[in-house]
């Protein structure tokens, strides 16, 4: 799919247009007008597709790694009306203009030792890494209007799952920490090797999560 390219004459406490990758590319997130509307492209390939495909237009979702997560973050709000709901996977954001009316349910997965994005937001962490996995899911559960405290179950020794329910519009929030994951794909059958890429967990399988929780939430 299409990237944009990003921009460096930005400050970096400017977030919307904090992209300074050094001339490599990444999707325009924070729908910086200057740049490629991302948003665009995905309300076109999935028109492309309705015209091509026999789709139930009750279940369309998305998902991503990374910068697709922030994208997948960016498009729950954006496509609030034709995403059935989404999941975000090492690269959960809440953008701050989120204007999305319905609420989303939301399948995320984040490890506490990922280097790139990083758990707990810092004075390090990257320049379009705009808040800490846990403050972006705040402001995801205050969005849809979720009970405050979640209940949580202890999967592993490893990996926690926080599940926010009582939101509007019947979405939830399900969230998988992993103690020991790094920026990874849980339960992938590929292993990185990168320095920056840390573990990945085998604990739990995240792409059959994902499809169990999309399963379950169809377009209301």
């Amino acid at each position: 799919m299409a990237a944009c390219d990003v921009k460096s004459n930005r400050k970096p406490e400017e977030w919307y247009a904090s992209y300074n990758y050094n001339g490599m590319n990444s999707w325009n997130t924070v729908n910086d007008p200057d740049d490629v509307d991302d948003v665009q492209l995905a309300r076109d390939i999935i028109s492309e597709l309705e015209t091509r495909l026999s789709i139930d237009p009750g279940m369309i979702y998305a998902t991503g790694m990374s910068a697709g997560a922030r994208m997948t973050s960016r498009l729950a709000c954006e496509l609030d009306g034709t995403l059935a709901a989404v999941a975000p996977v090492a690269g959960v954001q809440f953008p701050v203009d989120c204007q999305a009316d319905r609420a989303v349910p939301i399948v995320t997965f984040h490890g506490k030792q990922d280097m790139i994005n990083t758990y707990v937001h810092s004075e390090d962490s990257r320049p379009y890494w705009i808040s800490g996995v846990e403050d972006s899911l705040a402001g995801w559960v205050d969005k849809d209007g979720c009970a405050e405290n979640p209940s949580i179950e202890i999967v592993t020794d490893a990996v926690a799952r926080l599940r926010w329910g009582g939101c509007r519009d019947g979405a939830e929030i399900v969230f998988y920490s992993i103690a020991d994951g790094g920026h990874t794909w849980p339960g992938s059958s590929i292993v990185l090797t990168s320095p920056w890429s840390g573990k990945t967990s085998k604990d739990i399988t995240a792409t059959q999560l994902i499809w169990d929780f999309f399963s379950a939430h169809p377009l209301p």
